[in-house]
């Protein structure tokens, strides 16, 4: 159990602490960046989804991880294509890729749970995850320079917020 509650203390609190209190370089064009966090945060979610798909877990769970594998896979092709569309390259900086270590060390450590105390550390972490990513989003529209950029971090916070209706449903 104290195991459990170390792993979800730092699943997602480590994997979005750089997102709570983001702050750029001092160039005014974050675009890059921005492209760089959201594709990593697909994959981080796609990951931790497959995961679960694993595990023995309640069908509800199943059915939200499959939601996450479907959604996030859209979105991480959204984000794709807009990169490409606005010739924006995905600028992995050094906290992206801090992100990016976290994420995986994270991932390694959930995956090691059983199954009963994976489905609980997952769902906390669906719900802290998603809480945290809305309030990085509303800061990345703010700095975002591109207007298909903004408009698909706009979308992209209408799902998260679907998400996190999804996840705290199965607390």
């Amino acid at each position: 159990m104290k195991f459990s509650k170390i792993v979800l203390g730092t699943m997602f609190v480590v994997l979005f602490a750089a997102f709570a209190n983001v702050s750029f370089a001092k160039a005014n064009d974050h675009d890059g960046e921005i492209i760089a966090y959201m594709e990593a945060i697909n994959n981080s979610e796609i990951n931790v989804a497959k995961v679960a798909k694993d595990k023995k877990v309640d069908a509800d769970v199943m059915k939200f991880a499959d939601m996450m594998i479907t959604q996030h896979s859209d979105n991480l092709q959204q984000v794709t294509n807009l990169s490409a569309k606005n010739n924006i390259a995905a600028d992995e900086t050094p906290a992206v890729k801090k992100f990016k270590e976290n994420s995986d060390k994270d991932l390694a450590s959930l995956s090691k749970l059983d199954d009963a105390k994976f489905q609980k550390a997952y769902i906390k972490a669906m719900i802290k995850g998603h809480t945290d990513v809305g309030n990085m989003l509303m800061h990345f529209e703010k700095e975002a320079q591109n207007a298909d950029l903004k408009q698909y971090l706009a979308n992209t916070k209408t799902a998260v917020e679907h998400h996190l209706a999804e996840a705290k449903k199965l607390k």
